[in-house]
């Protein structure tokens, strides 16, 4: 049943990290505009096609994909975003590449893997 005490506490437990996260976020980027633009690049592909499968049922994959896919993508444009500078400096091309831009790559590269997948074992069933 619903538990009102465990609730309270758990979003207790969120504002309060909610509320430390952001103030490290703002005590180590300086303006709002770079917080915009991190946050920006590190979530949207995460969630860009979450909603595309929304509105596109067939384009659905099973949850535990959908998790590991969403938070591949954020932590790949994460990844790009802290160390694209080290590796610019070996390879002056890719300094056009913007975080966004890889963390769609792979989930355009590993969506239709799990959709093949995912057809390929309903089929099977």
């Amino acid at each position: 049943m619903y538990d009102l005490v465990k609730t309270k506490r758990n979003m207790s437990i969120g504002i309060i990290a909610a509320s430390v996260f952001s103030i490290v976020i703002s005590l180590l980027v300086p303006s709002v505009i770079a917080i915009w633009y991190s946050v920006g690049s590190i979530c949207i592909p995460g969630l860009l096609l979450l909603i595309f499968t929304a509105y596109y049922p067939k384009w659905k994959i099973p949850n535990k994909i959908t998790l590991i896919e969403s938070a591949s993508a954020c932590l790949s444009s994460l990844f790009w975003l802290v160390f694209k500078e080290p590796i610019v400096e070996k390879i002056m091309f890719l300094s056009e590449i913007e975080p966004m831009i890889v963390g769609l790559g792979l989930i355009l590269i590993f969506h239709p893997i799990a959709m093949y997948i995912t057809n390929l074992n309903r089929s099977n069933s």
